[in-house]
């Protein structure tokens, strides 16, 4: 079976990030859902609209990566996250989930929201 890693953005604005965190997750990773999933494709934002569903997506891969704890090992110590992430501990980490839930829910229905209401040209 031929292994295929996706080359798409993964975090907006930090090309930088995109290859090392691919290449980590790749050779860290044994099945493909696994790095399909933590290193799923980070949609551009080009309308207000976008930009909702894009931290939306935001939490989501916060979500995934707080999960995992040897990712965020890595992450923690890479010298292209430009700012170092937080010492957090396991507790820590799972005590942020329900707030990342939260926000998701939230953006989800401003989402409705503006999907309810006809555009006006």
């Amino acid at each position: 079976m031929e292994r295929r890693t996706a080359r798409a953005g993964l975090r907006q604005r930090d090309p930088g990030l995109l290859r090392p965190l691919t290449a980590h997750v790749d050779a860290s990773y044994a099945d493909d859902d696994t790095r399909n999933e933590l290193c799923a494709p980070a949609p551009h934002p080009h309308s207000a609209l976008d930009w909702i569903r894009f931290f939306s997506d935001i939490q989501e891969r916060i979500k995934r990566w707080t999960a995992d704890p040897a990712l965020m090992d890595w992450l923690s110590t890479c010298r292209l996250m430009g700012r170092r992430l937080p010492e957090l501990t396991p507790e820590q980490r799972t005590a942020l989930l329900p707030m990342f839930q939260a926000q998701k829910l939230k953006l989800e229905e401003l989402l409705q929201q503006a999907q309810a209401v006809p555009a006006v040209n």
